[in-house]
């Protein structure tokens, strides 16, 4: 016995067929020929049309490379110990993440995202209660510049010997 569609059902499978289309398509139109390892750009303003920005990926990425630095620093820090970040000397500011874990539980209590530029203030973009910008606070980890200049201390005055596990990831001009 044949199936039959009811009109309604057509039209779902219609949709559903258009539907699936759409999101399986995604298909690009470009030119016949392109440079290997160059960069695509968009032509137009459609997002399906594309072309051959003439910019190799490897030029781009050391021109990236060349004109930002990365600094990575992952070690335990003891109660009032320090740890010093590279000197910014460009008017641009330095970006960075710093996240402590208690050395005894492995848990990560403090982490905050921060900024500081050529004259070593910083500002704490978000962060835990425990971290705090330029002090010397009992209890915090404090983040600051040494003598109202370049470069930035990290201490820990958590206090009562506590080390934390400290991981930081700072990009530079």
């Amino acid at each position: 016995m044949p199936y039959h569609q009811t009109a309604s059902e057509r039209l779902r499978a219609e949709y559903e067929a258009k539907l699936m289309t759409r999101m399986v398509g995604g298909d690009v139109i470009g030119p016949t020929g392109a440079t290997a390892d160059d960069l695509v750009a968009f032509d137009g303003a459609t997002g399906k049309i594309i072309k051959d920005s003439g910019l190799l990926t490897s030029v781009v990425q050391a021109a990236v490379t060349a004109t930002q630095g990365m600094y990575r620093y992952a070690a335990a820090l003891a109660d009032t110990g320090t740890i010093t970040l590279p000197t910014i000397t460009a008017n641009w500011p330095a970006h960075g993440f710093i996240h402590c874990a208690h050395a005894s539980t492995g848990v990560i209590s403090e982490s905050a995202e921060f900024e500081f530029g050529s004259t070593g203030e910083v500002q704490i973009i978000r962060g835990t209660a425990n971290i705090e910008a330029g002090g010397a606070t009992a209890g915090k980890i404090s983040l600051g510049p040494v003598a109202d200049a370049n470069p930035v201390v990290i201490k820990n005055n958590l206090g009562g010997g506590v080390s934390v596990n400290v991981m930081i990831a700072l990009w530079y001009n």
